[in-house]
């Protein structure tokens, strides 16, 4: 698939205590299908996720929005 139909967006160095309501509430650009929380294990401080959007169009503006605002 190319890179501008892709929706899933994999998010690292996330607070260990991340929920994915904390994450939701962050999103202003698009509809999500999915958030998955990976808790911090194997040595590893910090959380990751994976957000699945509805549209393209919506990991892309989230992409934009975490590169513009120090992060999310």
């Amino acid at each position: 698939m190319p890179d501008y139909m892709n929706c899933a967006l994999w998010l690292t160095n996330l607070p260990p205590g991340t929920t994915e309501a904390d994450l939701v509430k962050e999103i202003q650009t698009g509809a999500v299908c999915s958030v998955h929380i990976r808790p911090p294990k194997d040595g590893h401080d910090t959380a990751a996720a994976t957000i699945v959007f509805m549209k393209p169009s919506g990991a892309q503006g989230f992409l934009q929005q975490s590169e513009t605002n120090d992060g999310i």
